[in-house]
């Protein structure tokens, strides 16, 4: 743009150059020009750490680095941070007096000493007896007290059963008799052939053992016998006419 030139009003009549007007800068928003943009400063990206999610994960499953996290997190307050932190020291401590209190529990409740064993009893071994004509020497062990025991069992004699005959109709059992060769059996060895003999009488039936005299070995008389009425063995007539045989010898 030219300079202007006007006339003074001076007296003198001379001319002097106008002062010319300022001229916009080019970039200041001269007219047809660009204008640089004047936004707000934009902020530096923020870190990994710093995010919420993060910060949230590690107070969750590993506080101590979540609090270190916590208290280099600037967006977060100075009054936030405190709160956060003292929850955890009141958790922290929480635990650690309730893992106290167990342990003396645990100590008091523990496991009390067994009271001291019994004595186990003595066991004497009884003197074995001596066992009569008739019988025999048998051992056992007491279920109680795990001794042996000894007691003298009747030897079975030899026998022959000469009846068997069942009994009437509306009975059951039948009616046996065993006669033994030798009159001078005891009554022990007696009633062991009555008891091997029960179960073929049983129920109702009877059982008779027979013997010959020392008079007369022709003819057997009962020496003892069981009607199964739940009375047991009874003595025969055998052992009564055997007394009065002897009793009537010449000498006695």
């Amino acid at each position: 743009m030219q300079d202007q030139w006007q006339q003074p009003p001076n007296p003198a009549g001379s001319w002097q150059q106008a002062p010319s007007a300022p001229q916009p800068q080019a970039g200041f928003g001269s007219p047809g020009q660009g204008a640089p943009a004047f936004g707000p400063a934009s902020s530096p990206p923020e870190a990994w750490y710093a995010q919420p999610v993060v910060l949230v994960l590690a107070l969750v499953f590993c506080w101590p680095v979540g609090l270190a996290l916590l208290w280099v997190n600037r967006r977060v307050s100075t009054m936030a941070k405190a709160g956060v932190t003292a929850a955890f020291a009141v958790l922290v401590l929480g635990a650690v007096a309730a893992g106290a209190v167990r342990s003396r529990q645990g100590a008091a409740s523990g496991p009390r000493p067994s009271p001291p064993a019994a004595a186990a009893p003595l066991v004497f071994a009884p003197a074995v007896p001596d066992c009569p004509s008739g019988t025999r020497l048998t051992e056992g062990v007491d279920s109680r007290t795990g001794a042996a025991t000894f007691a003298c069992v009747a030897t079975l004699p030899r026998y022959t059963v000469v009846d068997d005959t069942p009994l009437p109709p509306f009975r059951k059992g039948h009616r046996v008799q065993a006669n033994v060769a030798d009159p001078d059996i005891t009554d022990a060895q007696c009633a062991a052939v009555v008891a091997e003999l029960r179960p073929r009488a049983a129920p109702d039936g009877q059982v008779s053992v027979h013997v010959p005299l020392h008079s007369d070995r022709s003819k057997v008389f009962p020496l003892c016998f069981d009607n199964l009425d739940g009375t047991g063995v009874h003595e025969g007539t055998a052992r009564a006419m055997q007394r009065a045989y002897d009793k009537g010898k010449p000498g006695h």
